[in-house]
């Protein structure tokens, strides 16, 4: 009986307006931060939610999620403030990072001067299978992790990107070991 009704809830918003599916969406990404208790700032008029974590190296970082052009959204600022000596490094350790991601992408913001990592999906996925916004949160937090501890290596401790990436490969490497054992 679950599937029947889990099959006929899923026609159901198939059937629904594109606005009526992101609000849709954007309700489940409310309660998800609701039952994790995280404390987030809501821009409710641009279906944008804003929670500070902690990463790396002692700091913060804002995180944004949100509903956008029918896509589902998470970003954040990974570097801020780079000279202008770490520019053309920045491109490589982001073309070379952005190569090795299952899910999001880097852009170096050059005018800006900050690094975004962003990942989206389409809203039609959330919305048809439970868990997905859970999953794809959680993924975003842990890549961004990774992502944060690169560039910041070549930013403020001045190593190359070659080194950089080859200690995230061993780095990934020791981490499927350590999973696979388990």
């Amino acid at each position: 009986m679950g599937k029947i009704k889990n099959y006929l809830r899923n026609i159901y918003r198939l059937a629904l307006p594109a606005e009526k599916q992101e609000n849709l969406v954007w309700k489940e990404v409310l309660s998800f931060f609701e039952k994790e208790g995280w404390p987030v700032r809501l821009y409710e008029d641009r279906k944008i939610a804003a929670i500070r974590l902690p990463l790396s190296r002692d700091r913060d970082r804002e995180f944004f999620f949100g509903i956008s052009e029918h896509n589902f959204f998470c970003m954040v600022d990974v570097v801020s403030g780079f000279p202008d000596a770490v520019i053309n490094d920045l491109f490589i350790l982001a073309t070379h990072y952005n190569n090795i991601l299952n899910e999001g992408s880097v852009q170096v913001g050059v005018e800006e001067r900050n690094v975004l990592f962003t990942a989206t999906i389409q809203v039609i996925i959330p919305l048809l299978y439970r868990g997905v916004i859970e999953d794809q949160i959680f993924r975003h937090v842990s890549a961004a992790e990774d992502a944060f501890d690169i560039f910041e290596k070549l930013v403020y401790d001045g190593e190359e990107p070659a080194i950089i990436m080859a200690d995230l490969y061993l780095k990934s490497k020791e981490r499927s070991e350590r999973e696979s054992v388990q």
